[in-house]
């Protein structure tokens, strides 16, 4: 541990003494670092963590599915409620819409368009979260007389009411309709379809609500524990085909797609993510290589220093340990200048990517990430390392033999001169 200690002050004098070559050095190992910390931050968040609801491989999207047509369609209320009543492999069987027309906020403020989410009284419970403030929809509050309350996002409750605590069981307008508020969901809890705010689903008054043509719901479910999405795909194909059967005139060729959750999120964009990582990796073995050639050069330079220090005793492996300590010095030091580099990278590439890429709201550089730098910058520092470190070690051995020689030849004059002498 004591040469390692040495080894380490050694390398940081030798690289105070050479500002130049240390200053482009780590200008090289921090962009690549930073570039490869940033495009892991959104990999890891998008692609790698799991989904932040309760046990989320149970979460199922479903669209509907149209043979010889489109098969990301929506589905109608009445075959939605069918769906719900009749399944027997689904824990939760819920589903949201758009609220047709627009979604004004009226009364006292000023006025305000929202973007509001018409869901199912079981919508929250589907995933599994619960407000942070009041409670949330049962299925009560899909009949008449029960549908006036309103859940707000967090977002929405710190801009428009400062995030009063009172909120909850006071009224507000919307759409010319008072509307109770009841909860008020946490800021972590990102759905599916972000909205301002959300309102129960009326199944008895709006005529929409009747129509089996009138394609405009997209459900999700929560399977039950132990059924597979096989399973659930085979229990939906039997009530498509009994419901295409009492209603062919709208249901004829219908049935539902399940997909993952997870997948129906982040398919369309993983492949995109994981070849634009594979781009910037490449950016970092580019940086690799200048900065080894970089070492190579600064090798040559340092002959008679490694001369010296043979002649003193030092081993190959020893002089070799020395350039390696030297080039993890830099990579540790590149891969902290890069991390803080990834820290103003990332606030621009989620900005960029927000409206294309899901989940960007969980991007951010935590544990993982930073233990992913760390880890890139020894490896890193290995790679651009090694090869001026073999190289140096591969001149002493060929540089031996003449040494010995040269070494022979002179004991052999002195014995001789001695011997003159005497």
């Amino acid at each position: 541990m004591d040469s390692i200690i040495k080894d380490i002050r050694y390398g940081l004098r030798s690289l105070l003494k050479r500002p130049g070559f240390t200053v482009i050095a780590l200008i090289a190992l921090a962009l690549g670092i930073g570039a490869n910390t940033a495009i892991f931050s959104l990999v890891n968040a998008v692609v790698l963590q799991p989904l932040p609801y309760p046990e989320p491989d149970r979460l199922v999207w479903m669209w509907g599915n149209i043979r010889n047509g489109g098969n990301r369609a929506s589905v109608s209320p009445l075959d939605f409620l069918d769906f719900r009543s009749q399944n027997k492999t689904f824990e939760q069987f819920a589903a949201s819409g758009s609220l047709p027309g627009s979604g004004n906020l009226t009364g006292s403020g000023e006025p305000e368009r929202l973007t509001v989410s018409l869901v199912t009284g079981n919508y929250f419970d589907a995933f599994g979260v619960r407000p942070a403030l009041g409670r949330g929809f049962s299925l009560q509050n899909e009949k008449p007389g029960q549908d006036q309350v309103t859940v707000l996002s967090h977002a929405f409750w710190q801009k428009r009411f400062g995030g009063d605590p009172s909120i909850v069981n006071k009224t507000i307008v919307l759409d010319g309709k008072a509307c109770e508020v009841i909860g008020v969901m946490p800021a972590d809890v990102v759905l599916p379809q972000p909205a301002d705010l959300w309102v129960p689903m009326n199944f008895d008054v709006d005529p929409g609500m009747k129509q089996r043509k009138a394609h405009f719901l997209r459900p999700i479910g929560r399977l039950k524990e132990g059924v597979t999405l096989a399973q659930a795909q085979a229990d939906t194909d039997i009530i498509a085909a009994q419901l295409e059967q009492l209603f062919p005139e709208s249901n004829t060729g219908w049935n539902l797609r399940l997909v993952p959750l997870r997948e129906q999120l982040v398919g369309g964009t993983r492949a995109t993510l994981f070849i634009l990582f594979g781009a910037v990796g490449l950016v970092l073995l580019i940086a690799c290589a200048n900065v080894a050639n970089l070492l190579m050069v600064r090798a040559a330079a340092r002959q008679r220093e490694i001369a010296l220090r043979t002649a003193l005793g030092a081993s190959r492996f020893r002089i070799a340990r020395q350039m390696i300590t030297e080039s993890l010095l830099l990579a540790i030091i590149g891969g902290a200048l890069g991390a803080l580099l990834a820290t103003w990278g990332l606030q621009m590439l989620v900005r960029l990517s927000e409206d294309s890429i899901p989940r960007t709201a969980d991007v951010r550089i935590d544990a993982t990430v930073l233990a992913f730098t760390f880890l890139i910058s020894l490896v890193t520092g290995v790679l651009f390392g090694l090869v001026p470190a073999l190289r140096t070690g591969y001149k002493m051995d060929c540089e031996a033999p003449v040494r010995a020689r040269y070494a022979t030849a002179r004991a052999a004059c002195s014995s001789s001169s001695r011997a003159r002498w005497q």
